[in-house]
């Protein structure tokens, strides 16, 4: 008689088949988040793309960004650093913003007078578009124009 095919024990067999898909599934999570949880790097005046590349390829992680942000030179020296700390300093240097969507970084730049000016433009707008009879018009959008 199979052990597996027994009513008795057939919950055995499902309980090692969810501890396998259980190991199998959380494994690729554990390896992700070790990878990139320290940096080190040296690098002293170096563009800003050469200093991106070189954490991408340390965690992984892309960086998007345009050609206003390429300006910069940078002067880092970390020893198993968090990527935080990592892009703080940078921030510093550079005068960058980083926002983390999964595994893409975009870049942008820090505004000059810092939080409160981006702050003050970025208000939210509402309302409701009508027609010259007060109807509201369907699907209308606004659009802001800088």
């Amino acid at each position: 008689m199979n052990f597996l095919t027994n009513k008795k024990y057939r919950w055995a067999g499902y309980f090692i088949h969810f501890v396998f898909l259980a190991i199998l599934c959380l494994q690729p999570v554990t390896a992700q988040t070790n990878r990139s949880e320290k940096i080190t790097i040296q690098v002293q005046n170096q563009p800003v793309e050469k200093v991106f590349k070189e954490i991408s390829e340390k965690t992984g992680l892309k960086f998007f960004y345009g050609e206003t942000v390429l300006k910069a030179n940078l002067s880092l020296s970390f020893r198993d650093a968090s990527l935080s700390t990592v892009l703080a300093e940078i921030t510093r240097q550079a005068g960058l913003n980083f926002e983390r969507t999964d595994n893409t970084i975009s870049v942008s730049k820090k505004a000059v007078g810092g939080e409160a000016s981006a702050s003050r433009s970025l208000r939210p707008v509402s309302g409701v578009i009508v027609d010259e009879n007060g109807e509201p018009v369907i699907g209308a959008n606004i659009v802001v124009k800088k």
